[in-house]
């Protein structure tokens, strides 16, 4: 008797759980992450879209290994690794929120891309394959028996699509089908990360989300893409940004004893004028006014990333001289 057994490279237990699988793919994939991270990920000078494309072309492909057969099943694993490559790139901490970096980079869950696979190759061994190889007949028996993936499917259809499974006859009702239900679960998502930013106390939630930034579709230098994340985010690493007491929240520059986030960074800080005029053309910025420059982070960006590098090195500066 054996634990586990693998076909074809797709790992099965005696229950047929593909969870041993999933956790095997995502060791390898998140070996190859660290296998590329010195001599390739971790450049400066190597474009965060070069970097977004590895990894979707082999440290993706590697962890969706068989997505044909499980995709439609989602697995917390399979959107693990996305987060721990995206936090590892951009230098996010930990307690990064995933629906704050999904609106802010336009990065769907893996899973959507799963499903995708998998579909289409439902469709493929119905309409492509000849009805005497095994994976059509597993295709039609899976559908009469109404079972397996087919369960999965056909809610996934009642709670996003227009089209119900049992309507799909043809390639063209499949394929609309899949085309529906990804464009459901996409929307679907998308409503549920901008309810959760909206319903935050950090300054996120003032934001506009209603078009992402989409970062990763320009070569951008992915030093800049982090800190204009972490404004974007209010991820900048200040006394008000971290889980500590009130007291330690205060700013270490002023004496306002204004807690030290982003808006008072950004905006009000006594102890930054100069720099704020160098890139803002004046020395405070209201509340809109910060609102309106983070919106607009794609047409601000030089402004905004070269502000923060000045900034923070002055207060790191003062903070190291000063004790603050």
């Amino acid at each position: 008797v054996t634990s586990e057994y693998t076909y074809l490279g797709v790992t099965i237990s005696p229950k047929l759980s593909l969870r041993t699988h999933i956790e095997k793919r995502n060791k390898s994939a998140k070996n190859n992450i660290n296998a590329t991270w010195k001599e390739f990920l971790s450049k400066k000078e190597i474009g965060l879209k070069a970097k977004w494309n590895l990894f979707q072309s082999v440290c993706r492909a590697i962890q969706s290994y068989g997505a044909q057969v499980w995709g439609y099943s989602l697995f917390e694993e399979v959107d693990k690794l996305q987060r721990f490559f995206l936090k590892k790139i951009l230098k996010l901490p930990s307690f990064t929120p995933t629906y704050a970096w999904m609106l802010v980079t336009g990065i769907e869950n893996n899973y959507i891309y799963t499903l995708d696979l998998h579909l289409r190759y439902i469709i493929k061994t119905l309409f492509d394959y000849n009805d005497n190889r095994l994976p059509s007949k597993l295709t039609k028996l899976t559908i009469e028996k109404k079972s397996y993936w087919y369960k999965h499917i056909e809610k996934l259809a009642n709670d996003v699509s227009t089209i119900h499974i049992s309507e799909c006859f043809s390639r063209e009702n499949w394929e609309r089908l899949r085309i529906d239900i990804l464009t459901g679960l996409k929307r679907k998502e998308r409503e549920n990360n901008i309810q959760q930013a909206t319903r935050s106390n950090r300054f996120y939630s003032k934001l506009n989300y209603k078009e992402p930034q989409t970062y990763f579709e320009i070569n951008n230098n992915t030093t800049a893409v982090s800190y204009i994340f972490k404004a974007r985010c209010d991820l900048i690493e200040l006394n008000g940004t971290r889980f500590q007491t009130q007291r330690s929240r205060i700013c270490s520059l002023c004496n306002r004893n204004e807690t030290e986030n982003i808006l008072h960074f950004f905006a009000s800080c006594p102890i930054l004028p100069e720099i704020r005029y160098q890139y803002f053309k004046r020395t405070t910025i209201t509340e809109n006014d910060l609102i309106y420059i983070l919106n607009n982070a794609k047409q601000n960006f030089k402004v905004i990333y070269l502000f923060i590098i000045d900034a923070i090195g002055y207060r790191k500066q003062l903070i190291d001289e000063f004790n603050y």
